[in-house]
């Protein structure tokens, strides 16, 4: 018998567990990147790097949820945030970047200083790994990557893209 019963308390539990977090998909929830997400980058790369995640831009996150309490409620109504759960991310990846065209260059500009993972930007940009290979070379000119972010921009546009 108390095999069974603590099989049923778990299996009460877990239920719980997944409702609660079932029913915090619906609320908002604040993501907060941990510095060390993104390797050994330094504060001014991890700035840059949270510009490209705009609006548009997806990436892949993992990491932990933190609940909220059931005391934070009452401390101040106005206050969403202290209802909402946090999503501390461990790790981060840019799949697809935005299709605006300042992020591309700034994620261009990136790529030829040096400053991001060449496979990682191929893969966001949809372009072929060699083109980056030549980026991160140093051999384009500022005026090929403006052609280039005007020829990317336009590939990854879709037509839902400038809704919203």
């Amino acid at each position: 018998e108390n095999v069974e019963n603590d099989a049923d308390s778990e299996k009460n539990d877990l239920d719980m567990r997944n409702s609660k977090l079932k029913n915090l998909w619906k609320q908002r929830i604040y993501a907060v990147l941990h510095p060390n997400a993104l390797g050994t980058r330094n504060q001014d790369e991890l700035s840059i790097y949270g510009n490209i995640l705009s609006s548009g831009a997806r990436v892949t996150m993992q990491g932990f949820m933190m609940m909220p309490s059931a005391g934070s409620s009452e401390s101040n109504d106005d206050d969403d945030s202290s209802s909402a759960a946090t999503f501390w991310v461990t790790k981060c990846r840019l799949l697809r970047s935005s299709w605006r065209p300042g992020d591309i260059r700034q994620l261009l500009d990136l790529v030829h200083d040096g400053k991001f993972d060449m496979e990682e930007a191929a893969s966001a940009l949809e372009i072929p790994y060699s083109q980056v290979e030549d980026l991160a070379g140093g051999t384009t000119s500022a005026a090929e990557r403006q052609w280039l972010t005007a020829e990317i921009t336009q590939s990854l546009q879709g037509e839902n893209s400038r809704v919203g």
